[in-house]
């Protein structure tokens, strides 16, 4: 990846002409033209109108698929892609997504989302690795994140809001960082294949 890398964490469930898709693809749109690649989850949803709206402001796109998301739900890979990270297990894909994105862009979803966010929270927080932006879009997540902030203080620091794509577009501009990470290892240990696609 010659770009800094930013996930787009979101629902699978938006379809075209939704506004929460048309928010992802904005959102990618943006982060293209700011001069980020992009990775996510590679399926359906936020995930293909992100990859779409990166795409069509010149960015790669790698998707971060997993064969046990495929067997129990049935869907591909969107066509957006220039790049997927085939892993076997939920577990892998989550932290492959975590580990080699620079920053984290949060729309709101479902317990998939949830976990992605937890899961990248918990390591910014904690300082298990280099502090990143965690940016969550609109106001789905803020009952959540001000019940763990009421137990936990501290962790609000590594967390930040914003409503427009513009702004998490700015928010990654100032703050995301380039992964240092030997690639390779992560993705030997995972037992990933890696399948580059169309530019």
């Amino acid at each position: 990846m010659s770009r800094t890398c930013v996930a787009v964490l979101g629902s699978s469930k938006p379809s075209a002409g939704e506004s929460l898709y048309n928010l992802a693809y904005r959102i990618g749109h943006q982060l293209g033209e700011a001069g980020f690649d992009l990775i996510n989850g590679g399926y359906d949803g936020t995930m293909t109108a992100s990859a779409a709206g990166a795409r069509a402001a010149g960015a790669r796109v790698t998707g971060v698929v997993c064969a046990e998301i495929q067997e129990s739900r049935g869907v591909q890979p969107n066509e957006y892609l220039t790049e997927i990270i085939d892993v076997p297990v939920l577990v892998r894909r989550l932290e492959i997504l975590m580990r080699l994105a620079g920053g984290y862009v949060i729309l709101p979803g479902g317990t998939g989302t949830l976990a992605e966010l937890a899961l990248v929270w918990e390591h910014v927080n904690k300082s298990f690795i280099a502090p990143r932006p965690i940016v969550c879009v609109g106001s789905f997540w803020k009952p959540t994140v001000a019940a763990i902030i009421a137990e936990q203080p501290d962790a609000r620091v590594a967390i930040e809001f914003a409503r427009t794509a513009e702004q998490v577009a700015a928010i990654m501009r100032e703050r995301a960082i380039d992964v240092d990470l030997d690639e390779r290892w992560l993705l030997d240990a995972a037992g990933a294949e890696v399948r580059s696609l169309h530019e």
